[in-house]
């Protein structure tokens, strides 16, 4: 029984010690690591933290996948695979699933109609990815004159092909 007591007022006066230390120096206790006091609200940061970690990384899924559908596009397009039309309705699909990345594109291009805003876009999208391509310069100025005719033929209606 004495030596539980003897334990108790010891453990007592340490805690007291540490205690008053960290009264009397409150950044010790956090430099320490001894700031136990927090510890529900450094918790609750925490799982705040791991929360907004899984949307970010779902987030971040999801615009990987959009990136890796538009570059299956875009090749598809610099092979003569898809037309430009089929390509830009596809881009409106995918811009279609992310609000801000429509309002992006639409600030990008003014008011033009939608159609032909994608089809623009589209062509500055294969502009960019393929700048390394000894033939983008070529596989543009196809596209731009595929455009031109189609807003000729249509008088500036270009239908997308879905």
């Amino acid at each position: 029984m004495k030596r539980v007591l003897i334990c108790f007022l010891t453990a007592a006066a340490a805690f007291s010690g540490l205690a008053g230390i960290g009264y009397a120096i409150p950044d010790w206790s956090q430099e320490t690591g001894f700031d136990f006091w927090n510890l529900l609200r450094l918790n609750r940061q925490l799982e705040f933290h791991r929360q907004l970690s899984d949307k970010l990384d779902a987030r971040m899924e999801v615009s990987l996948s959009r990136v890796e559908c538009k570059q299956r596009v875009v090749n598809q397009l610099a092979a003569g695979e898809v037309s430009l039309f089929e390509a830009a309705a596809s881009f409106r699909n995918l811009a279609r699933s992310a609000p801000e990345q429509l309002a992006l594109i639409r600030t990008r291009y003014g008011d033009i109609p939608e159609n032909e805003m994608f089809c623009r876009y589209v062509i500055e999208y294969v502009q960019i990815t393929l700048a390394e391509n000894e033939e983008c310069r070529i596989i543009v100025d196809r596209l731009n004159a595929e455009l031109e005719r189609q807003l000729q033929k249509t008088n500036g209606v270009i239908q997308l092909v879905e």
